[in-house]
């Protein structure tokens, strides 16, 4: 983490900030989110969103290699509002296939589920599951 800060602090001292048109910061996000991603050394996990395009507040889980390939994870609290979901947007890590799940138990109930691969979403709507996963199972792909 202090690698990332280190280098987002160098960069942004270095470049002349009036050559450069307003950054887009779907794009920032993304490319942080990267770094992120790279100094892990605890496993595959999942990075989920609270909106689409990988915005609002993101959370990383960590180390699916430790739950076991196939178990069932809930979201963390952090991405509910109670009983509702606020998952947008979800990646699995390389080489991980996930099924989503709308209630916690990883179980279809009759509301059907979808599968996400890497490198994942930015936009669950296109699956159908906009704000509804409540858990999922992850495979290595």
């Amino acid at each position: 983490m202090t690698t990332f800060i280190s280098l987002l602090v160098i960069l942004c001292a270095t470049l002349p900030v009036w050559a450069y048109p307003t950054p887009d910061l779907k794009v920032i996000r993304a490319k942080a989110a990267a770094l992120l991603l790279e100094e892990r050394d605890d496993g595959p996990g999942v990075y989920m969103c609270t909106d689409v395009n990988w915005g609002g507040e993101c959370y990383y889980q960590p180390g699916l290699a430790t739950t076991g390939e196939n178990a069932c994870r809930q979201v963390p609290d952090n991405e509910l509002n109670g009983d509702k979901s606020l998952v947008s947007s979800f990646g699995p890590d390389e080489g991980q296939t996930c099924t989503l799940y709308g209630n916690i138990f990883c179980t279809n109930t009759g509301e059907g589920t979808a599968t996400v691969s890497s490198p994942g979403t930015g936009d669950l709507v296109a699956y159908g599951y906009n704000d509804k996963v409540f858990s999922y199972k992850c495979v290595a792909s």
